[in-house]
């Protein structure tokens, strides 16, 4: 009866916060080591880094004046406005306060400037121990250049901010020297007052002068306008053109109107007509089918009349002859009234006819009217349109000109009276504390940033290692049980120590141990069965898989039952090599191929308490003589002489063989190297073998390092001390 693999429940939406406690668990100490690294790093750097000072000084910029008429107002400027103050910001920033300041302040002598007076920099300490120091240019710098270095340098440590929705600008100022920040901006603040107050007193003369020179020149072209207007309208002779434009307006609307009626009616008329007009040349009847000779109310009682007089005629059909008084009288009833009919058919046609002609004239009258209306109407609006011209012309130089008289008015007045748009409402203090660096906070935000690279480092080492170290790692990610867990035996300089029969050899060790619950795993997973077939197999060479067979088929020996270990591993046999088997010694092979019986291919061995069958020479086919009816009916014969049947198959990814052997067992043990096989290798393999229903019974993880130092599963490693004496 196979054994359903226990499959863990798994969510890859949940945050498994527990894993995340064992990784940082697992690299805390490194984590700690690494931030403590960077921050005595960090605070070496930080002593290091001489003090800098700042000073601020509040400067107040005020756009508006009370009773005094500012240039601005003059030209029209805009004052208070988001454009005004960034001006203002821009210029407190320019270049040339900034070269005012250091010419009062003297700045290009301090030794925080003058390139003489300070020590050269460590890279300029280093390329001067370089051999390429005699190639370099030995020009020395001019004093423009360090002019500008000294400029460079000083608006670098400058700032000017405003205060957000106020009218306030602060003027800071960086240095290692406490007193100079503090002279620097209350020395800018004062430059830039005394600055705007002078370029402010230049514009208004100018302004004033400019605006005498407008003056005559407005009340020149004022009186200019004036008279073309009066010219335009003695010509014109006009009046009153607005009333002669209404007046003409309300006629070319009434006529538009009887236009539009009048077309209508045309329209109309001129169907009826050439209705009747097609019908020319046809029989009289056929024009009873026009429209305006249905709706005739004469030509409808002509026919009521017809139609009654050809009813009196049927009527007296049925009593009397054609030549009866009665009937010659209703005929001739019935040809007058027929006669009747066609006239009024005639009077409709005529009257059709007359209705078109008089349409079509009307129509004519009002289009010859309509157009002598419209050009009346041009010729008015090109009148008033001029004189509205001329008006405007007018009125705008008179508006300019009294706006410039008044101005000039006002400026010549206050022209002695300039005050400052700005004053300094808190100058600036020398500082006692340095403002930088701020060293306890760049110690602890290098710690904490250190933390959190140094852990992000360790989740993203964790992320792209993609083996399995662990059973919680096998269970997570191949979805299956783990049946047991082999530590990495340390016996490489040992020459003697044979690997694949470590068990017997070493029965006393944690191996053997794991071996004995890799055992008990297996006989309790199906205890109902009399006899297992038991493969092991893997997903790539060298992970062990012939170990576990070796040793788990010993370890199943020893307690007395009969086991017969076959080496189907036909590709690369290995088994042969631990029992000093020789390639030539009668195997699998040889039965397969039929020169040899089951028995002769099984090999007793009394100490190990098992039986083995080699693989035999290695046939070209092996995949064909595996899945042959003879391995099938010899397996069956075997059975029932063993208890037990371990099977080792070669690696399940890279051949198929694997895959014809599980269906011809009670279990399935896969094999997977710690800390080596790719887990998407290894899910590769069982995806494999569960797609035939492969009975799994477990995963096998071998090669197991000793537990690092998180102990989150150490359990798994409880009995490797156990039995030692």
């Amino acid at each position: 009866m196979p054994v359903s693999p226990y499959r863990a429940e798994t969510n890859d939406d949940e945050i498994d916060i527990g894993e995340y406690l064992r990784i940082l668990s697992l690299h805390k100490w490194a984590i700690l080591g690494f931030s403590v690294v960077v921050v005595l790093l960090t605070t070496l750097v930080v002593f290091s880094i001489k003090p800098i000072y700042e000073s601020t000084a509040t400067v107040l910029i005020e756009s508006e004046e009370e009773n005094i008429v500012s240039i601005e107002e003059v030209y029209g400027i805009p004052g208070a406005n988001d454009e005004y103050f960034e001006t203002q910001n821009r210029i407190l920033q320019s270049r040339s306060l900034a070269e005012k300041v250091i010419d009062r302040l003297s700045i290009a002598k301090h030794p925080e400037y003058d390139p003489e007076q300070q020590e050269p920099a460590i890279t300029d300490k280093l390329t001067s121990w370089l051999p390429i120091q005699g190639l370099q240019s030995e020009e020395l710098p001019t004093e423009q250049s360090i002019r500008n270095i000294i400029v460079e340098r000083f608006r670098e440590n400058l700032t000017v901010a405003p205060i957000r929705n106020s009218q306030l600008i602060n003027i800071t100022f960086e240095s290692n020297d406490p007193e100079l920040t503090t002279a620097v901006s209350n020395t800018l603040a004062d430059i830039y007052i005394s600055s705007d107050l002078e370029g402010r007193l230049a514009i208004t003369d100018k302004a004033t002068g400019s605006l005498t020179d407008q003056l005559d020149e407005l009340k020149q072209n004022l009186e200019q306008s004036e008279q073309a207007l009066q010219a335009f309208r003695d010509k014109e002779k006009l009046v009153d053109v607005r009333g002669v434009d209404s007046l003409a307006a309300k006629e070319l609307d009434e006529l538009t109107e009887q236009l539009v009626e009048a077309r209508r009616n045309r329209s109309a008329a001129e169907t009826a007509y050439r209705q009747v007009t097609a019908l020319k040349g046809q029989p009289i009847e056929s024009y009873e089918t026009i429209p305006a000779v249905l709706k005739d109310i004469g030509l409808q009682d002509a026919k009521r009349i017809k139609s009654e007089s050809e009813r009196k005629v049927a009527e007296l059909q049925k009593r009397y002859g054609p030549k009866h008084p009665k009937m010659i009288a209703a005929n001739d009833e019935l040809d007058t009234a027929t006669r009747a009919v066609e006239r009024q058919i005639l009077n409709v046609i005529e009257a059709v006819k007359k209705e078109y002609e008089v349409a079509k004239a009307k129509e004519s009258h009002l289009s010859g009217a309509m157009s002598r209306t419209k050009r009346d109407m041009t010729d008015i609006n090109r009148k008033t349109s001029q004189l509205i011209a001329l008006e405007r012309d007018v009125e705008a130089n008179r508006d300019i000109y009294e706006t410039f008289l008044s101005r000039y008015k006002e400026t010549s007045a206050v022209s002695d009276i300039q005050p400052a748009n700005a004053r300094v409402v808190d100058p600036a203090v020398i500082p006692t504390v340095p403002a930088k660096p701020k060293k306890m906070l760049i110690i602890v935000i290098a710690f904490i940033l250190s933390l959190l690279v140094a852990t992000m480092l360790v989740f993203l080492l964790e992320a792209l290692d993609n083996t399995m170290e662990s059973a919680q790692d096998v269970e997570n990610k191949l979805h299956l049980s783990v049946l047991g867990i082999l530590p990495k035996l340390k016996i490489i300089l040992n020459k003697d120590v044979k690997v694949l029969r470590y068990y017997t050899d070493n029965n006393q060790t944690p191996f053997a141990e794991n071996i004995r619950t890799i055992r008990s795993g297996l006989l309790l997973s199906g205890i109902d069965e009399k006899q297992k077939v038991i493969l092991v197999t893997s997903s790539i060479p060298g992970e062990g898989k012939s170990m576990v067979s070796v040793n788990l088929a010993m370890s199943l020996g020893q307690m007395g039952h009969s086991v017969l270990l076959i080496d189907c591993d036909l590709r690369r046999p290995s088994i042969r090599a631990v029992f000093d088997l020789d390639a030539k010694d009668i195997g699998l092979s040889h039965f397969m191929t039929g020169t040899h019986t089951l028995q002769e291919a099984i090999h007793k061995f009394k100490k190990e308490y098992i039986n083995v069958m080699p693989a035999g020479e290695i046939p070209p086919n092996p995949l064909e003589m595996l899945s042959a009816d003879r391995f099938k009916q010899g397996l069956e014969g075997l059975k029932k002489k063993f208890d037990h049947i371990v099977i080792d198959s070669a690696p399940s990814v890279a051949v198929s063989d694997a895959l014809v052997l599980s269906q011809l067992v009670n279990q399935v043990i896969y094999v997977v190297k710690a800390d080596a096989t790719p887990y998407k290798l290894a899910e590769e393999g069982i995806k494999r073998l569960q797609k035939v229903n492969a009975p799994f019974v477990g995963v096998v993880l071998n090669q197991v390092g000793p537990p690092k130092k998180s102990n989150h599963y150490s359990h798994y490693y409880g009995y490797y001390g156990y039995g030692k004496s």
